[in-house]
């Protein structure tokens, strides 16, 4: 898989796969990335609570040869736009709980969530997930539960162009329509955790007849990115304030909408037309 321009937004989207003294490493790091880039690594791992071997396995699991190249990563991220604080800042002293204050937090979190998904999302699997669209026989995308709307929302979309499109956010279709497709055919299975069973179960099965498995996701390590074949992961962090916070469901529709706009530019002729047709149709459509 590719590596990220980022190691804190990186590190932030495989903390929930870790486990044990990585993760207790991990979680140090993120909660004091300024100290942890000025630390040897033998104060590091006594800060944390583990050993320095378990630091230098965390470092090589994230793609660096050890420690020092890590620290390099750290402090370029550090100092990349965007990442002065993190989206799990949602407090609002009770004082200040207005309405408007609240607002102006939400959007802030959704802009971060995009700035981050701009530094983890690679470039290489975004083109590859828009070459399989563009010469998929038929695309159909899954989604369950906050990510159903999702799927039918990049169903709709999509339907405007001369493609066949399926959406299935049932899972008994999910899974009778996976069955249906074979090779030639773009599987899209859209996932926040990466773990939703129902997803899982639709992506396999539409990967055993022969299907390209794309997937969206806000992990890098979750079962969903180690079945597709390609994986656009975007940012993980949401507030622990709010359950199924929408930033990472924004993050995927906008993942999406480029999608859908690059086919949309790297059409054939005929596209316009068949674009102009349909948008008509819809006009028709609102008028009473």
């Amino acid at each position: 898989m590719d590596l990220p321009a980022n190691c804190i937004v990186q590190l932030q989207s495989l903390l929930p796969s870790l486990q044990g003294v990585e993760r207790k490493a991990a979680a140090y790091i993120l909660e004091h990335p300024a100290d942890a880039m000025a630390m040897p690594v033998a104060r590091l791992a006594r800060q944390a609570g583990v050993s320095e071997s378990s630091v230098i396995r965390l470092c090589q699991r994230l793609g660096f040869t050890g420690y020092s190249a890590f620290k390099l990563a750290l402090a370029a991220s550090l100092s990349a736009a965007g990442l002065d604080h993190t989206l799990d800042d949602l407090t609002i002293d009770e004082g200040e709980m207005t309405p408007a204050r609240v607002m102006t937090r939400v959007f802030e979190q959704t802009r971060q969530a995009l700035e981050q998904t701009m530094l983890i999302l690679s470039p290489e699997q975004f083109t590859r997930a828009a070459e399989l669209l563009q010469n998929a026989a038929s695309v159909t995308f899954f989604g369950i539960g906050t990510s159903a709307p999702i799927a039918q929302d990049a169903c709709y979309r999509f339907s405007r162009l001369p493609m066949l499109v399926n959406c299935a956010v049932d899972p008994y279709m999910m899974v009778l329509l996976a069955s249906r497709m074979g090779p030639g055919d773009v599987a899209v299975a859209i996932s926040h955790t990466g773990q939703s069973r129902e997803t899982l179960r639709a992506a396999e099965q539409a990967r055993q007849q022969g299907a390209q498995v794309i997937c969206i996701t806000s992990y890098l390590d979750s079962p969903i990115t180690r079945l597709a074949q390609v994986q656009l992961v975007t940012s993980a962090a949401e507030s622990s304030a709010i359950h199924e916070a929408i930033t990472s469901r924004i993050a995927h529709i906008s993942v999406l909408d480029s999608l859908y706009t690059t086919l949309v530019l790297r059409a054939p002729s005929e596209y316009p037309d068949r674009l102009h047709q349909i948008n008509d149709l819809m006009r028709q459509a609102r008028r009473p």
